[in-house]
């Protein structure tokens, strides 16, 4: 649904070397983990990654996770992206299994980030953001 709405300046940008396609996260992130405040979002990345497998045969993406942390002895708030590396796409790709390794890989640099003891408390994702690079890998 989401890539709908956006398909006409994307379908003009995929001759482009690199498209980014950021997604802004709806605010009901209240009385949620930050797990489930993502799934949406991970939805969303899904959404795109079948868009671009039926009209490219293959690219390489990598997704960034923006959220909104409070860190409450000051009550400063501030972003960090949480980013996963890049990964190839062909059309023989299992889709569902490199949306999953998106979602974990997303998920392990959080919880490293959370884990380092910073006092930063997640309040909610802002958006997602995916790079798509054009990828033509060489026929044997």
């Amino acid at each position: 649904a989401v890539v709908s709405t956006q398909s006409t300046g994307v379908e003009r940008a995929l001759n482009d070397s690199v498209i980014s396609i950021t997604i802004n996260a709806v605010d009901n992130n209240s009385g949620v983990t930050p797990e489930q405040g993502m799934e949406p979002l991970i939805e969303d990345i899904g959404s795109v990654i079948r868009f671009f497998v039926r009209k490219r045969n293959c690219f390489k993406f990598h997704v960034t996770l923006d959220g909104l942390f409070l860190k409450h002895i000051n009550g400063e708030e501030q972003a960090f992206g949480f980013k996963t590396r890049a990964s190839t796409c062909l059309k023989s790709s299992n889709l569902d299994e490199l949306i999953r390794d998106i979602r974990d890989s997303v998920i392990e640099s959080f919880e490293a980030f959370q884990g380092m003891g910073s006092g930063w408390i997640w309040k909610r994702w802002r958006f997602i953001k995916i790079n798509v690079i054009k990828y033509n890998p060489v026929s044997a």
